[in-house]
């Protein structure tokens, strides 16, 4: 961390710690979100967690037929984690595998960029943003779900999303994430691209 990102972070926690005296209640998404306001001096017993949600009702089944076809859907900006994700995909030895990235963001263009230095490339595909019927049809046609963030996540709605279509998720250990996922043998060291490339 530079001394501009350190000033900017003790700025918000000072900001959080004069603003959070006129907050009556809080409302974080998860307990690691409440933890970031609680070091940043608010009160815990005045907050409720209450959980993220998705709009879509219903689980649906999924049939593995064997294939590695690997999913991205959120923002494609650094802090996300896509860069990780990109390495870890160069290093598998699946010459079937395949990797999906729905979303866009002003990394978009660095993220191509680190693609078309890969080994495979050919295999990497960028769909950019779509309506709302379309990922969920890159859900339901995707064997694994990855979330790769860096940032320490506040809660991650797409793993509520990609469970809802039954899909084995790896995720990052930042943020809430351990929180949200029960599985944490498919957790990875956050930015380490060998460590997620064992999950995969």
């Amino acid at each position: 961390m530079d001394k501009v990102d350190a000033l900017q972070k003790w700025l918000n926690i000072r900001l959080l710690q004069c603003r959070s005296k006129d907050v009556d209640r809080l409302l974080p998404l998860t307990d690691a979100v409440m933890e970031f306001y609680t070091m940043s001096g608010y009160r815990s017993e005045r907050s409720w967690t209450i959980p993220n949600m998705v709009e879509d009702a219903g689980i649906e089944d999924h049939t593995f037929d064997g294939r590695r076809d690997i999913l991205y859907v959120g923002r494609v900006e650094e802090d996300k984690g896509v860069h990780t994700l990109i390495e870890a995909f160069d290093l598998l030895d699946d010459g079937n595998a395949t990797l999906t990235i729905v979303g866009t963001g002003s990394a978009m263009e660095l993220m191509q960029q680190l693609v078309s230095g890969t080994r495979h490339a050919d295999r990497i595909s960028f769909v950019g943003k779509v309506d709302r019927g379309r990922v969920l049809d890159h859900y339901r046609s995707a064997s694994v779900f990855v979330h790769p963030a860096i940032w320490p996540e506040p809660f991650g709605r797409t793993l509520l999303e990609a469970m809802r279509f039954s899909l084995p998720i790896v995720a990052s250990d930042a943020g809430a994430l351990p929180e949200i996922l029960d599985d944490h043998s498919l957790m990875f060291e956050k930015g380490d691209p060998h460590d997620l490339c064992l999950r995969l």
